[in-house]
């Protein structure tokens, strides 16, 4: 017996992937945008899902919810969002919502949503509020991330801290925050802490707080990011990056989960996950000792090893569609698509910036590019160190990045800075490429 499934959403062209997929799992399927049409419906016809997204300012979005589950007890709800949108309370406290879906719509969440649904939505929950935990921050379409994913779950629940290694851009951010919101610290805070960007004389201050008068300059007591995070997360971006001095600290903060202010003889308490980040090889800065052993293994509880972008390119055109639709919203651009020979140069090209290098791209392109559709060339264009002949020189994706890479830097005159931002990668992970190649011609 085919089952009935009801959209209600001002925006009903946003929502054709979710469409898509409800006719592929053989529901019938109506869209409507404003709340009367919805609940004509509701009244003449069973549904065994609705979704509800941004309707009419008139009709508030709880009383919609509301009603459906009044109308349609057993139909499966779920609400509708924009990923950055402030709909983690209205999706948690909708009457009766069984999940929340952000949009661009990820073939995985949906998967997830519909495998996990329950036979009956009356049924008594363990929690009437809560819905099911959905990495809908997260496009994981390659085996090897889907696999991350995965740990995500039991991960997150637990409280054991967590190390993110990968090379500069391939979404470790992302992921720590996945972690925090899938987590029983979501409703506290997520702090996050650049070990790489903070000078040494500053660090501490930054990390512990300082009380006033502690040194010059230190006109008021200011609280660090450890106290900041108290309850919560906080993330130790490019951890490796920390002055040995400063990892000493940190190791007793860790371990014990104490801390004075500078300029304080005060011990203060706190309750703090630590998710840490690193695109450098860990085990040698240890050798090296650069990076303390032991704070390591107190941070290094769970790993995660995000893989760079050209180790799973099933990612990057879905990737693309969810950045192209973002960047076009933002700018007040017209939806764009991409054409055959788009799709073969985006998925051909090597990335060495990985995911921050697609976005700059995708970005710059649709804000750029006037036609609708967009091909090979467009992105080619104003991708100015992709060589023209790159689909038949470098053999392998290795020499292709490298060839990118030094073509840059030649045509940027040596200029670091220009060459990193031109790519869309880190300074640091350019001087790290360039010594690569260094040490390749020494061999």
């Amino acid at each position: 017996m085919t089952s009935n499934a009801l959209i209600i959403d001002s925006s009903p062209l946003f929502n054709a992937p979710l469409a898509q997929y409800l006719a592929e799992k053989g529901f019938n399927v109506a869209i409507v945008e404003h709340p009367s049409e919805a609940i004509a419906l509701l009244r003449q016809t069973k549904f065994r899902f609705v979704a509800i997204g941004k309707g009419d300012p008139g009709f508030p979005f709880f009383e919609l919810c509301s009603l459906v589950k009044e109308l349609q007890p057993e139909a499966h709800l779920v609400t509708l969002g924009i990923l950055g949108e402030s709909t983690r309370v209205q999706h948690e406290h909708a009457l009766g919502a069984l999940a929340h879906l952000n949009r661009p719509f990820s073939i995985h969440a949906l998967q997830y949503l519909f495998e996990h649904l329950p036979e009956n939505p009356r049924s008594p929950q363990p929690n009437t509020t809560a819905c099911p935990k959905l990495p809908t921050s997260l496009i994981a379409e390659s085996p090897a991330m889907r696999a991350i994913v995965r740990e995500l779950f039991s991960i997150a629940d637990s409280k054991a801290h967590v190390f993110l290694t990968g090379e500069s851009g391939t979404g470790k951010e992302i992921i720590a925050e996945t972690i925090h919101a899938l987590s029983p610290r979501k409703e506290k805070p997520f702090i996050k802490i650049n070990c790489a960007a903070i000078p040494e004389s500053l660090i501490e201050s930054e990390f512990f707080g300082h009380e006033k008068g502690a040194f010059t300059g230190a006109l008021l007591k200011k609280s660090g990011r450890l106290e900041l995070a108290h309850e919560g997360t906080l993330l130790l971006d490019e951890i490796t990056e920390s002055p040995l001095s400063f990892q000493a600290k940190l190791l007793r903060a860790v371990q014990q989960q104490q801390f004075e202010r500078v300029g304080s003889c005060q011990t203060l308490q706190v309750d703090v996950r630590f998710i840490s980040t690193s695109n450098r090889d860990v085990q040698d800065f240890i050798a090296r000792k650069l990076f303390r052993e032991d704070l390591f293994y107190r941070l290094h509880v769970i790993p995660i090893h995000i893989p760079p972008l050209r180790e799973r390119r099933e990612d990057i055109i879905p990737l693309v569609e969810y950045f192209l639709a973002q960047a076009c919203k933002e700018n007040n651009k017209s939806q764009k698509r991409l054409s055959a020979s788009a799709v073969h140069f985006l998925q051909s090209h090597p990335w060495p910036g990985n995911v921050r290098e697609l976005s700059n791209l995708v970005e710059r392109t649709a804000i750029m590019h006037q036609n609708d559709v967009i091909q090979m060339e467009d992105l080619r264009w104003r991708h100015p160190m992709v060589s023209k002949d790159i689909s038949t020189s470098p053999a392998t994706l290795a020499d292709i990045e490298k060839q990118t890479i030094l073509e840059t830097l030649s045509r940027q005159k040596n200029n670091r800075s220009a060459t990193a931002r031109n790519l869309g990668i880190s300074v640091r992970t350019l001087r790290n490429k360039l010594k690569d190649y260094s040490q390749d011609l020494n061999h």
